[in-house]
């Protein structure tokens, strides 16, 4: 058997005496060939294995774990329900010349075995085997195969999110009152925004590390952005909803002082929260298992872009964005004035969204914090 080069096992075969390449197989106990006392060749060779007889052309000697299966003891070991062989080929440098030819060698034995597998089956037998390319294939497979179910959970997830985010200052009241009011006091470019920060930190992360050598793994690209959204955007609702008090508090102000004092009221919690978890994901680095160490590079670069993203970018967006529901534009369209919108005036007559409490804050404040609360 050889694959499209032309290359056999000879050639890319593990040789440690520098002749004979190393096959565990049942058969290294047959050097003289299959005779009529087969039985006693197993029982002997099983019993040990080390014995001038039984050494295989490599001459390490063949434990009957590594050959046999399906026995109890070594007593009943020609008993044996399942024979195993093992074809031990050079661990090659990723990238080189050899290993390509390796994996050329395994996906013609795969072809092979694939044949004498459905020939196995014809006969009540069941052949089973793996290569080192298996696993990788199979998470191949595996990701082709779950990949639109990966598609639309990442979208209901960032649908959910902006239309969250995007409905903080809109409430009944309002749209009662005058329905023009919510394009202009909708925040669904900043539930966008913030989005688009958590793909920015997980690509960004991506590169960073990719440019270092540190090589990506399936799970990155399945997990992460998961784990950026739920420990990230929390930190844009506060954002958000600081702004939204500070503009009630300090109608006067201007828009760079009112964001200033947001940030500085909530910077040090995303400080503290983006600090721990950026060194707890960067512990994992320490971890022996290669897939986890690289999983918490990638996922503690993601935390740490993530934060500064949120308190620069974010940041910036947010006070545009009070910008222009200051000027009456609508949301998504700042281009566009919504002329039957109307001011909700405070103290200097600027646009900041009623103070009407809303159903959340109403129910905690009435319901849930005096019963949590109540000493009965």
């Amino acid at each position: 058997m050889s694959g499209g080069k032309g290359q056999t096992l000879d050639h890319i075969c593990f040789k440690p005496t520098g002749e004979a390449c190393v096959i565990q197989s049942v058969s290294g106990w047959f050097q003289n060939g299959l005779s009529s006392d087969w039985e006693d060749v197993i029982q002997d060779c099983a019993n040990s294995p080390g014995s001038q007889t039984c050494l295989p052309p490599f001459m390490d000697p063949l434990q009957p774990g590594r050959v046999l299966g399906g026995y109890d003891s070594l007593e009943n070991v020609t008993h044996a329900k399942t024979l195993v062989t093992t074809w031990v080929v050079n661990n090659a440098q990723p990238g080189t010349e050899v290993e390509a030819r390796a994996e050329e060698w395994e996906q013609s034995l795969k072809h092979e075995l694939l044949i004498v597998q459905q020939m196995a089956e014809d006969r009540g037998l069941r052949l089973s085997f793996s290569t080192e390319r298996s696993l990788e294939e199979e998470l191949n497979k595996s990701t082709n195969t779950d990949a639109k179910i990966v598609a639309i959970s990442y979208v209901v997830m960032f649908i959910y999110a902006s239309l969250a985010l995007g409905s903080g200052g809109v409430t009944l009241r309002s749209l009662v009152s005058n329905p023009s009011n919510a394009f202009v006091q909708s925040k669904f470019t900043l539930g966008v925004v913030g989005i688009l920060i958590v793909l920015m930190s997980v690509s960004g992360s991506v590169g960073l590390f990719s440019a270092l050598g540190v090589k990506v793994t399936l799970i990155i690209a399945e997990v992460i952005p998961f784990l950026v959204l739920a420990v990230g955007v929390d930190n844009i609702f506060l954002i958000v909803h600081e702004f939204d008090r500070v503009n009630i508090s300090h109608p006067d102000e201007e828009i760079e002082y009112r964001v200033a004092k947001a940030l500085g009221r909530m910077g040090p919690s995303i400080l503290l929260s983006a600090s721990t978890e950026t060194i707890a994901f960067a512990m994992g680095v320490f971890v022996g298992m290669p897939a986890v160490k690289n999983f918490a590079a990638y996922a503690a670069g993601a935390v740490f872009i993530n934060a500064c993203l949120q308190v620069t970018m974010f940041i910036s967006v947010l006070a545009l964005n009070q910008r222009r529901v200051e000027s009456l534009r609508a949301d998504c369209f700042p281009c566009v004035s919504v002329k039957r919108a109307n001011s909700v005036s405070m103290q200097g007559g600027q646009l900041f969204g009623s103070d009407e409490e809303g159903s959340l804050q109403r129910f905690v404040r009435k319901v849930y914090a005096p019963r949590l609360l109540d000493k009965k």
